[in-house]
Order: C-alpha cells, then structure tokens, then sequence
C-alpha cells in the first residue's frame, strides 16, 4: 500500500488558516452584528486582506469575502460612521457620523472582542460539558494495564494519601511523584465509600508512554502509547521520572529500551533527540527528548457538569487566559522574562499546526485559547485596535468633542507603525531565538 505522508509545513499552514479564519469571523461578527443593530451599514465583512478570493454580496448590500492575506480581518461600515472623516473642504456639511451616537459607535467597537470572549467561552463550556472536566480530587477512574500489581484499586477510590503525604488533588499526586521517594513501596490511603483503606500499588507516574510526539525519536522506533519501559541498557525502571533522567544522561547516543507491551516484552534501540529548549529568561539549553507524555497509573474519573457549571468553567478558563497575558505582558516589560516568549504568525503557525496534530479536541481548544488572547490584544490601547477607537471614544465623552481630523490621521499612523513593528518582532523571534 502506498503511503503519503503530508509535510509539516502544510499541515502547519493548513491548520493557521483554519484557525485565523474561525477566531477572525467570531470577532468581526460582533462588529457586524452590534453595528446592524445600531442602524450602521456595512459595506465589506472581510476575513482576511488583500485581493478577494472568494464574495458575495447579501441583500443588504454587504460585500462578504474571503481574501489572499489570512493574517486578520475587518468590516468596513459606511464611511465615517465610526470615526469622523471629514475633511476641511467638507467641514461646512454635516458629516455620516453625525447620525450614530457616541454609545452606539463605542458598542460596536467593543463588540469585536467581546465576541471573542464569547466564543471561547462557548467553545470550553461546550467542550467541558462533551467531554467531562476532571474531579478535583484524585479520584481513580480505568486502571491503565501495568507489569507491576495494581489491581487492589476500585473504579471511584479516592487517594488521599501516598507513604502518609497527603494529597487532595490530582496536582499534588503529580507533584509527590517529582519530589519523594519512589523507590521503596508505595502505600496509598483511600476512601472506598465509607472505609478507609490501605492499599499497595505502584509508583503514582510510573514509566508508561501515554502518548507519542508524531515524527520523534520514539515513534520512528517503534514506542507505542500504552507501552511501560521495564529497563534502560539492563537498568530497571519504575518511574517516568527515572525513564527522563536516564535520557537526558544519554546524551542522544544509542539506547536499549526494553518494553512491557500486552504482557509481552520486547528490545527497541533509541537515540534521544537533542533540541533546543528555551526558557523564560531566553536563554537556551540543549536536551536530550525521545518525544514521549507521561501518565497516571490510572485514568482519573471525570464528570459531567451542569451547563451553568461549564458556562463558569469556561468563563473562568478565558478569564485566566486574560489575565495570563496581563502577565506576560508585564513582566517582558520589566525584563523579568524574555521577549522571545511574543511569538509572530510563523510560531503561531507551528502552534496551530501541533494542535491539529493531537487531536480534534486539542485543536479546538487551541482555537479557543487563541480567541480569547485576541480579544485581550484587541483591547490594548493601540490606535487601529479596538483599544485605540475605545481610549478615543472615552476623551470624546470626558471633553464632548470629537479630534479633528488631522490629528487622528497622525494617531492613526503612529498606531499603524506600532503595529507594523510588532508584527515584525514576532517574526523577528520567530526565526532567531532559540
């Protein structure tokens, strides 16, 4: 059978402009639709700029297009009815804008990135109350198949603690398997119902392969998920974190993996892949990775929530991401991390392009994550943002006068140049840090 594999960069380039055009269309819906609601016409809805590819007009007469460059979009309402355009030979006439009050024109303005906070709100709320979100407590749902004895553990037993650490979540389960002692017996606490119970089982992350990284080291080696490492070179291994250490000592030479797979073992040979990671403060170190996700002895138990209970999830989720960015922004600012951490449309790009490598709900949440952060960059008082038109809306209403013309195109241009020049930044960082 013939195989194709697809290059990554279209996979990549593909997957930006999926999700440019969703993020884009959610945002300029809410200008478009809180416009029309105001009584502003709109002339062009635009995903994207450039030459059209693809529009029609509606009976409206709103020209709706898809254009060549995927890199934003807008709606043009009818001129001058967001910002005043006259100019001075029209001063002694009553300009278009005239008519739209200064809260209909803030509205619609505010509406792009109020759009996007709804969307990615709907899209987490949506995807909280499909797929189930995880209970707070490490609470075991499927056992995952393991060489070693853990088959003591119920569906519902709830760990509270592990060698007499507590733990109250499925955070600090992971955390005890980073700091403790995993060498000797595990002893786990758990409610079964009413009892109290003490129960022996296996290292919390032992060394199972839960997922595999496309085109790594491990999966041009034959590693599958669902796979348990049982030794390294004839060194035996419990642990994901012992399974790190005994790569990274590699040094990207040549390794003998044996495997637990079905209850069968089997030999792989494996060389870690030595990349370049970077860290906040933008210096970079070579590591050794074979491109493997750890995983729970068992499948923690999820549940199914109410749907004011995933409209307050994904709030929450799109609040975080706001506040998030705040800082990030904040601290590249001061220098306490590094600028390289502000990302172009070739980074983005990758990003989109390994969500949609994951999985359909990876992506999806990438879509989400990217809207909300959308919103949030829109509301920076950049003139040509929508923070910009807001901030000039507000000296509007403070001083009851509108800039004269002259003094907005200087605005304008300078919000224009910053863009430019952060645009740039980011694909500056794109292609030279580490």
């Amino acid at each position: 059978m013939l195989e194709f594999a697809i290059p990554q960069f279209l996979i990549d380039a593909g997957a930006f402009i999926a999700v440019v055009a969703i993020v884009v269309f959610a945002h300029e819906l809410g200008h478009y639709l809180v416009g029309r609601i105001c009584g502003i016409n709109a002339e062009i809805f635009s995903v994207g700029f450039g030459p059209p590819v693809i529009s029609w007009v509606d009976r409206a007469g709103t020209r709706w297009q898809l254009a060549s460059i995927p890199l934003g979009g807008f709606v043009k309402f009818e001129e001058g009815a967001i910002i005043e355009s006259r100019g001075p030979a029209a001063r002694g006439s009553e300009a278009p804008s005239a008519k739209h009050s200064l809260k209909c024109r803030a509205a619609t303005v505010a509406a792009g990135p109020g759009a996007s906070f709804l969307f990615a709100i709907a899209v987490f709320a949506i995807s909280a109350f499909a797929t189930g979100v995880l209970d707070g407590r490490a609470v075991v749902g499927e056992l995952n198949p393991l060489p070693m004895q853990a088959n003591d553990f119920e569906p519902g037993d709830v760990i509270v603690a592990v060698n007499r650490v507590e733990i109250g979540s499925i955070f600090d389960l992971h955390r005890y398997s980073q700091t403790e002692d995993q060498s000797k017996e595990q002893i786990y606490e758990v409610l079964r119902g009413e009892e109290r119970l003490e129960i022996s089982g296996p290292p919390p992350v032992p060394s199972i392969v839960a997922d595999v990284v496309p085109d790594s080291s491990a999966e041009k080696s034959g590693l599958l998920p669902g796979d348990v490492v049982v030794a390294i070179d004839g060194e035996e291994i419990r642990t994901f974190t012992e399974m790190r250490n005994r790569v990274v000592e590699s040094n990207g030479r040549m390794m003998e993996f044996r495997i637990w797979r079905d209850g069968e073992t089997l030999d792989l040979g494996l060389a870690a892949r030595l990349d370049m990671r970077r860290s906040a403060d933008g210096s970079g170190e070579v590591v050794p990775t074979i491109g493997v996700m750890a995983d729970l002895f068992f499948v923690p138990q999820f549940y199914r929530p109410t749907p004011f209970e995933a409209i307050w999830l994904g709030t929450a989720q799109t609040w975080l991401i706001v506040v998030r960015s705040l800082e990030g922004l904040a601290l590249m600012s001061v220098g306490a991390i590094s600028s390289c951490n502000l990302q172009g449309p070739v980074g983005i790009a990758a990003l989109s392009g390994e969500a949609a490598s994951q999985g359909l709900s990876s992506f999806v949440f990438f879509i989400a994550v990217l809207s909300a952060a959308i919103g949030f960059l829109n509301l920076l008082p950049i003139p040509v943002l929508d923070g910009g038109f807001l901030l000039l809306f507000g000296i509007e209403a403070v001083t009851g006068r509108r800039p004269a013309p002259q003094v907005l195109n200087r605005i304008f241009l300078v919000g224009a140049v910053a863009i430019a020049l952060l645009l740039g930044f980011g694909l500056w960082n794109d292609f030279f840090c580490p």
